[in-house]
């Protein structure tokens, strides 16, 4: 239960209750003057009940905050969109002992690193 449900309903029986309590006392019970109108005090309980219930209705109608892993997912697919497509490597940062091959030379791979290297 929210907040302002909970003191909506406070004032909603507190107004409820002071009109109750006027009618039955025949309007003896003290009134609110603001300037020269005078009201009852009710009048004043119901317009706050009036608020939290606005108040309360907005707070329903917002987005409600992201889980936690609804907010790492989101946080991937920010990172996945912003990878680069894989291209090839710059010649100019390959640290290998071997040149560069040129491209009329047949690249020959590495032999596993436990084998002897082939016999010529």
């Amino acid at each position: 239960m929210n907040y302002s449900l909970i003191m909506a309903i406070f004032w909603l029986v507190l107004g409820v209750g002071w009109f109750i309590a006027a009618w039955t006392t025949g309007g003896k019970l003290p009134v609110m003057r603001l300037g020269s109108l005078e009201f009852s005090p009710a009048w004043a309980a119901l317009l706050l009940c009036l608020y939290n219930l606005a108040r309360w209705q907005m707070r329903r109608r917002r987005k409600p905050p992201m889980s936690l892993h609804e907010a790492l997912e989101a946080r991937r697919r920010m990172h996945r969109d912003e990878e680069r497509p894989p291209g090839p490597p710059d010649p100019n940062f390959i640290f290998t002992d071997q040149p560069a091959a040129s491209e009329s030379q047949e690249i020959q791979p590495a032999p596993p690193p436990n084998e002897p290297p082939p016999a010529s």
